[in-house]
């Protein structure tokens, strides 16, 4: 069972009542938030294909690199709309450490695999799925390599999707 987390163990911003800007409503802070994020989306697309086209960035790394400044762009967006805009601190989208944060990570991930499990065995029992064997030139590095990929593009959809624009 878990226990609930004490009002005393969050940071004071958090207790306090949000205090939006009176002048914008919501739904323009919304599309605000959303053009914002769709041009640095494109801006950043466009860099990354220029650093590439220049010979900077080798092929292979151009989707890792975008994900990279982009995720960090919209973290910066998001936390500059919730200061300027909301009124509210970055603690607001959740991405800060409290006690037994690991523990909520570790259940997600659980939760998560659970769930892909769970579907993969209905695909299988459905025999929509096949199964042949794991691929003998497969490596722990490419392993690696894969799930840091996947991890920079949930994270991209996490922040863009899930990020400033839930927060009201």
């Amino acid at each position: 069972m878990s226990r609930p987390i004490r009002e005393n163990s969050l940071p004071d911003q958090m207790n306090l009542p949000a205090q939006p800007a009176p002048h914008v409503r919501p739904f323009f802070r919304a599309l605000l938030y959303i053009l914002i994020a769709t041009g640095t989306v494109l801006l950043v697309g466009s860099l990354v294909g220029q650093l590439v086209l220049a010979g900077l960035i080798a092929q292979r790394y151009q989707r890792v690199v975008f994900y990279l400044i982009v995720n960090s762009a919209l973290l910066v967006t998001s936390g500059l709309m919730l200061a300027a805009v909301d009124r509210r601190s970055f603690h607001a989208l959740g991405l800060w450490f409290y006690p037994r944060w690991a523990r909520e990570a570790l259940i997600g991930v659980g939760i998560g695999g659970g769930l892909i499990a769970a579907v993969a065995g209905v695909m299988l029992a459905g025999h929509w799925l096949g199964y042949q064997g794991f691929n003998p030139d497969a490596t722990p590095a490419g392993f690696l390599r894969v799930a840091g990929f996947l991890f920079l593009a949930a994270a991209f959809e996490e922040i863009l999707f899930r990020g400033y624009a839930f927060q009201r």
